[in-house]
């Protein structure tokens, strides 16, 4: 009698995110935050948030569009580090690269 045939393991599926940035200028004021943009099986969708604050809008003469946030000012560091710990507490774990700047860490998880 034959052996029962194998059933080969079903490979590991990930959905993965990235940390970015984004800002939504006013004319009064500015604000910002951090948030993780995941791809996976549900496609494309924010997996944390973190809302940073706000700056001065462009009725003040600021020019919200040439601000990035800066990783020696601890508000921007902790405001991505909220958007962290929120993914660990979901389950991802960090991704062997991170991305272009000082908040893109990358993240993945598996889906189950």
């Amino acid at each position: 009698m034959l052996p029962p045939p194998q059933v080969p393991p079903k490979p590991e599926q990930w959905e993965y995110c990235e940390i970015a940035w984004n800002h939504n200028p006013g004319f009064f004021k500015t604000s910002w935050w951090f948030w993780a943009q995941a791809v996976g099986s549900r496609g494309t969708y924010e997996a944390a948030r973190h809302d940073g604050g706000s700056l001065p809008g462009s009725g003040w003469g600021f020019n919200p569009d040439l601000f990035l946030p800066d990783g020696s000012h601890v508000d921007h560091v902790n405001a991505r580090d909220e958007v962290v710990r929120k993914l660990i507490r979901d389950g991802w774990e960090p991704a062997p690269q991170s991305g272009q700047y000082w908040w893109s860490f990358r993240f993945r998880r598996r889906v189950k």
